[in-house]
């Protein structure tokens, strides 16, 4: 009587002899689920000790089959840093730290194996570790089948993007097209994982909302796509889009966005390409220039005005005005004569302004003194007298 646990998987051998004879054997070989080739798996390590933190999978091969001889096994980091998931491989049960062959990373990359490791194979054992507790997405593909969710590089995967303001508040988003006609944007509060998590499609779903969905006509691989998306703004500063006041960013708070395009497949199993994640945050009325750019403004204007009021008067006096080293020499030589002269009475103001400070503090230091030597005093002649002075009917 053959028991098997959930997930295990049972191995038959068939076998007949010339007489017809059938032998069956029957073994189990761990604690496995099966990974079917281009069906991704959704899968969680939770365990706190070294034996729960590995999660077991099998891939079935045909031994005289030439098309699974190369395949690609992809892992995506859902949930936590991608930095504390890894992948393993083996031909036999329980791949452990010793067939590493994939750290996550940041992001994983695909892992491509080889007809060298695969023919004549009937079975790949596939585990995925993690330091901790981790969501993740892992896909076995033909390496002839495009992923179900890709990451764009930073050169062909970045999205720029201008926030207008006015009457009519508007995000201008320009990014280099995948040839798909739908585009979505995802936006997530900015956190220490979010950027990271959001270089994944499962990553995205998790933790992201849709802000905008994008739609084209038609767009050309590679053609650089300009579009707007109009906004409105709430009293509170909250931004929407434009006619849905139900999708908006929340005010004030940095955000991770991230572009995703929907790429049609003829399985009908859409592909996901994702942008690089980009920050941003929106603080009403943060569109006007900083205070620190008000004072250089300031400063700028005022060494403008001074210098023109410096050439009105050299030429009313008759001087020689010009673009050259005698004008030049003169307006320096007066200038710094100028602010030597500014900084030695600043100097002696605030020389001043210390002594007269250690004056107030002396003059207020007698006056306490003084008057707390009187209320001494006083009590003193108060009490000799009471004590003194005959008692009276």
């Amino acid at each position: 009587q053959a028991i098997c646990e959930v997930y295990c998987l049972l191995s038959i051998e068939l076998s007949a002899s010339a007489a017809a004879n059938v032998t069956l054997t029957a073994s189990t070989l761990g604690a496995v689920t099966q990974l079917s080739l281009d069906q991704p798996v959704a899968g969680e390590v939770v365990g706190a000790n070294e034996a729960e933190r590995m999660r077991q999978y099998v891939v079935l091969l045909d031994p005289n089959d030439d098309k699974d001889d190369e395949l690609t096994l992809d892992l995506q980091v859902c949930s936590s840093r991608p930095s504390k998931a890894a992948l393993y491989m083996s031909d036999k049960v329980q791949p452990s730290s010793a067939f590493l062959v994939s750290d996550a990373g940041s992001p994983p990359k695909p892992l491509n194996v080889g007809p060298s490791t695969l023919r004549g194979l009937s079975k790949l054992f596939v585990g995925v570790g993690a330091v901790g507790s981790i969501e993740y997405v892992l896909e076995a593909r033909y390496a002839s089948t495009p992923a179900s969710s890709s990451l764009l590089s930073p050169g062909e995967g970045s999205v720029k993007m201008k926030l207008h303001r006015g009457d009519e508040p508007h995000m201008e988003i320009s990014f280099r097209s995948t040839g798909a006609t739908r585009y979505e944007l995802y936006f997530g509060r900015k956190e220490s994982e979010t950027r990271e998590q959001f270089k994944y499609w499962c990553g995205v779903q998790k933790g992201g909302s849709v802000f905008k969905t994008l739609t084209f006509t038609q767009t050309s691989k590679s053609d650089v796509v300009h579009t707007d998306i109009f906004l409105s703004e709430r009293a509170d500063g909250t931004i929407c889009v434009a006619g849905d006041e139900n999708v908006c960013l929340p005010h004030g708070e940095d955000l991770t966005l991230v572009l995703v395009a929907t790429v049609p497949r003829a399985n009908d199993r859409a592909r996901h390409v994702l942008y690089q994640p980009f920050d941003f945050v929106y603080h009403r009325g943060g569109g006007g220039p900083s205070a620190f750019v008000i004072l250089i403004l300031i400063l700028l204007f005022a060494c403008l005005g001074y210098a023109g009021c410096w050439v009105a008067k050299r030429k009313m006096q008759g001087d020689h005005v010009g673009a050259d080293k005698e004008t030049w020499g003169a307006f320096s030589g007066e200038t710094g004569t100028l602010m030597r002269g500014a900084a030695a009475r600043t100097s002696a103001f605030a020389k001043y302004c210390y002594n007269a400070a250690l004056s107030g503090f002396s003059w207020s230091r007698s006056k306490i003194r003084d008057a707390r030597s009187r209320h001494v005093a006083g009590t003193r002649t108060r009490g000799n007298e009471s004590m003194s002075a005959p008692l009276t009917a």
